[in-house]
């Protein structure tokens, strides 16, 4: 079996919590993200950060036939769409029952990330079956799904299904990871080198300052260029290149061990912890004015509620897991007798 890589198995963990913390303050306080200083950073680089590490593990130096392609399809279908048909279908008819039809038209609801995500592998695979030149390609159709989101979006039924907003919005960190994993040794070239590091912390910082300005915010370039670009991958570097520099101290056995190993047991159930964790997000307007009060108060009460979440979620997927059948099924562990 490969060697999982600590640092990553981390940072998916901390990048989970930011989930988990950004639908509690959203869903349970009533706080859209760009409300508050904290949900601005976070926002600004916790899906591309999903995104990115998603495309940067998917990068395998392999042949591609048609029998690797229809494996690989069929793998991640498995493991991505089942156990999003279920939980999403779980939720909506315990949660929403008066939704019916009305909650297919508009999409997936919270339960989109998955769905996307299968796109990103569908698209990069046949990228992959077709033609040599996966790098031309990959930015092509990234530059293609920005364009896409400035000329055809809209609210039908089959753009709302497919989650063609996100799918455009964020295919270019997915792709943006598999290209630097395939040019791993260049890659970490470069975040390594620490004036790069240096420009890329300025940069982010600056753009966090950007985009609290309103006046800025306000016109187009400033929302498509500062917010929606420019912020998410100076943070993304920030993030990716900070753990990356912590390497050792996630593989170390030091006093902080509880806390590395307890962030990488959460990165290696994401899956599980996305799809339960809205089944447990409590309704909390009262604490709307207390989180308020300032950023330490915020990320305090926020981040306790989001840790007890997430121990609950754990503890539920624990039990689920007990069954190999449900375990492959729901959560796409793998199964000597459930083979995918």
């Amino acid at each position: 079996m490969k060697e999982r890589i600590k640092y990553i198995d981390a940072l998916r963990g901390f990048t989970m919590l930011l989930v988990v913390f950004a639908h509690i303050e959203l869903l349970g306080f009533g706080i859209s993200p760009y409300s508050s200083t904290l949900g601005g950073i976070f926002v600004s680089f916790r899906m591309p950060m999903f995104f990115f590490i998603s495309g940067y593990i998917a990068y395998k130096a392999i042949t591609w036939d048609f029998g690797t392609y229809i494996k690989s399809v069929r793998k991640k279908a498995i493991v991505q769409l089942i156990p999003t048909i279920f939980f999403f279908s779980l939720f909506t008819f315990s949660h929403m029952p008066e939704a019916g039809e009305e909650v297919l038209q508009n999409g997936w609801g919270g339960y989109w990330f998955t769905v996307v995500l299968f796109e990103f592998f569908l698209i990069y695979y046949t990228i992959c079956y077709f033609t040599k030149q996966s790098d031309i390609w990959l930015i092509l159709v990234s530059i293609l799904g920005i364009v896409s989101l400035v000329l055809f979006r809209n609210d039908s039924v089959w753009w709302n299904m497919l989650c063609m907003e996100n799918v455009c919005k964020y295919f270019q960190f997915f792709a943006f990871g598999v290209l630097a994993k395939k040019h791993n040794g260049r890659f970490m070239g470069i975040i390594r080198n620490d004036i790069v590091r240096a420009c890329f912390i300025i940069g982010f910082i600056v753009c966090i300052m950007l985009v609290s300005c309103t006046s800025v915010c306000d016109t187009f370039w400033g929302k498509s260029l500062i917010r929606d670009i420019l912020i998410r991958y100076t943070g993304l570097i920030v993030v990716f290149s900070f753990f990356m520099s912590k390497e050792e101290l996630f593989k170390s056995e030091g006093k902080f061990k509880w806390i590395s190993q307890s962030m990488q047991y959460v990165g290696r159930h994401t899956l599980d912890i996305y799809l339960l964790h809205y089944f447990f997000l409590p309704t909390l307007p009262v604490l709307a004015g207390v989180v308020r009060g300032g950023a330490v108060i915020e990320l305090s009460v926020t981040l306790i509620i989001s840790i007890i979440i997430i121990m609950i979620t754990l503890l539920v997927s624990e039990v689920i897991r007990s069954s190999d059948f449900l375990a492959h099924y729901l959560f796409g562990a793998k199964s000597e007798k459930y083979k995918i």
